[in-house]
């Protein structure tokens, strides 16, 4: 059975001592607490990891308008853009402005961390670190000990660092880094 954002919430309600919901919307403490956290906890921890999963790659589109100052170019980042893993071929310093990044570069072929919302789309290590940190979040508002809640807090930075683990595990060999202008210089 897939994983679902009911499913995921689930694992953390009964992680607390709490019952579980059938929807996030059912009206229930569980559900309410649940809708209002789970999407900014998927969110965050989207940030905290280059996951394989989450990685795609785009040519951006060049907009209309020229940055007021310090860069020439101003490109539109896709509507799912979370972090910027790497500028492929760009070699210009950058920033990111709103929904743009500005650069001098002419062209920018962007790796990015995707916003995938989709829970079917995730790696169980990843659902479980969710779980576990939608648990952490939640203890205290669902009045859970302080014993349980410190149990939930260490489960949830292990099971962070597992999905990293075993994320950084299956992407295979690094992909090899273009030396640096200031590195060439030195050779």
């Amino acid at each position: 059975m897939p994983n679902t954002a009911v499913s995921i919430c689930n694992s953390a309600l009964i992680s607390v001592g709490a019952d579980r919901i059938t929807s996030l919307t059912d009206g229930t403490a569980g559900a309410l607490i649940c809708n209002e956290i789970y999407a900014s906890t998927r969110d965050a921890l989207l940030e905290k990891h280059r996951w394989n999963f989450a990685v795609k790659r785009v040519a951006l589109a060049l907009e209309d308008v020229t940055p007021s100052h310090g860069y020439y170019y101003s490109f539109a980042l896709p509507a799912d853009y979370k972090a910027v893993v790497d500028l492929g071929t760009s070699a210009g310093p950058y920033v990111v402005e709103g929904q743009s990044l500005l650069t001098n570069d002419t062209a920018v072929d962007l790796q990015y961390i995707a916003k995938i919302t989709e829970p079917a789309l995730w790696p169980d290590t990843f659902c479980t670190a969710l779980s576990d940190e939608i648990a952490k979040k939640i203890a205290p508002k669902l009045e859970a000990s302080s014993t349980t809640t410190e149990r939930l807090r260490v489960d949830a930075e292990r099971s962070l660092l597992t999905a990293k683990t075993v994320d950084a595990a299956s992407s295979g060999k690094p992909t090899p880094k273009r030396p640096s202008t200031f590195t060439s210089a030195r050779r």
